[in-house]
């Protein structure tokens, strides 16, 4: 179900309202209790109410799957590690320029061992740069990849509250969603 549409009645007359539901949820409360008055005054509140419970709930067990969750747990770590692998990569490279410019310092009077030096220094400058560029990309996976797991957690917790609010999950005395 991707659309909800409540045909309503008012004092002053009729009204439809169409929710797109994969747009509009998670809401907050407040939002909610507004579009359950609307509801209420449909020809059809239980059915409708229904509905909402139906969608609120396929809705959290998407965000509660296991599955996916474990995948985004492991592609954080993975890339990290990774990450950080390139890390050590880097500062063995470093170290290697380091030692060029060591060459070239001291290599004042021979011309053809700077040149030399200068152009190996420049390959490892082209390594570090490349190891650099691919330690980002996976930093940045990692941390897509992180952000996206905490907003599953975060779903599977908006919808139980909004599902406690019409009355579908206990509420415990902390706050928290049975």
């Amino acid at each position: 179900m991707r659309e909800l549409t409540l045909n309503y009645r008012t004092g002053s007359g009729k009204g439809q309202m169409t929710l797109n539901l994969r747009e509009f949820f998670p809401c907050t409360k407040a939002v909610l209790k507004k579009i359950l008055k609307v509801v209420d005054m449909t020809d059809e509140p239980e059915l409708h109410k229904a509905d909402l419970i139906l969608y609120l709930n396929e809705r959290m067990d998407e965000a509660a799957n296991e599955k996916d969750r474990r995948v985004l747990a492991n592609r954080v770590v993975d890339y990290r590690e990774k990450a950080n692998g390139l890390g050590e990569k880097i500062e063995k490279l470093e170290k290697q320029k380091a030692a060029y410019d060591e060459l070239i310092r001291v290599n004042t009077r021979n011309k053809e061992e700077r040149v030399k030096c200068k152009n190996l220094r420049a390959e490892v400058n082209k390594k570090i740069k490349e190891a650099k560029d691919e330690q980002r990309h996976y930093m940045n996976i990692a941390a897509s990849s992180e952000k996206m797991f905490n907003e599953l957690i975060a779903s599977e917790e908006k919808f139980k509250a909004l599902l406690a609010e019409m009355g579908q999950v206990e509420e415990a005395e902390d706050g928290s969603t049975n």
